[in-house]
């Protein structure tokens, strides 16, 4: 239940930013320097316990495994970049003065935009298979259906591990949600 509250607390706030920053009317253009000074300012942290959860969940599937090590992996490369831009943020506040040049941000919150949604679809996927494969209350069938035929989220999943690039689809899915609720 750590890695679930964890992993939906990621995906929810990823959802929240997208429905913000459509309801904002942010551009295309600048949609990664608005994601990464909001992320800099507000990012979901992970619980203490997230590590050895994942540690003790990881046997029971590898692909799994390979979700909970990537979005870890790719979490924590990203939190490093957005505390290097809070640093910026709070450098321009006290001086006037950017620290580094706009091109050097501009790189920082590009990689931050697009770590953070490949995070997201490791988390979704993640999120997945825990609730099939630990949390369902018929996970011996699950596992069979899985071998036997896969849903296209499961589809999305392998792909997205395969290829290692964000998935279209698996954004489209997240944002669709965004915009479904609270409506």
């Amino acid at each position: 239940m750590v890695l679930v509250g964890n992993l939906v607390k990621v995906v929810t706030a990823f959802q929240t930013l997208l429905k913000k920053s459509e309801g904002e009317g942010v551009p295309a253009d600048k949609h990664h320097r608005w994601l990464s000074e909001k992320l800099a300012k507000f990012r979901p942290p992970l619980s203490p316990m997230f590590e050895a959860s994942a540690a003790r969940i990881m046997p029971v599937n590898g692909k799994l495994a390979s979700h909970l090590e990537l979005f870890s992996t790719i979490y924590s490369d990203v939190e490093k970049i957005l505390e290097r831009i809070a640093d910026d943020y709070e450098s321009f506040k006290r001086t006037g003065k950017a620290p580094r040049s706009k091109e050097e941000m501009d790189a920082d919150a590009e990689v931050v935009k697009k770590g953070f949604d490949t995070a997201v679809q490791h988390t979704i996927c993640a999120e997945n298979l825990l609730s099939t494969l630990i949390l369902s209350k018929t996970p011996t069938f699950n596992r069979f259906r899985m071998f036997m035929w896969k849903t296209k989220k499961e589809r999305r999943c392998n792909e997205l591990l395969r290829t290692g690039t964000p998935n279209k689809a698996l954004r489209a899915d997240c944002f669709y949600a965004a915009r479904s609720s609270n409506r």
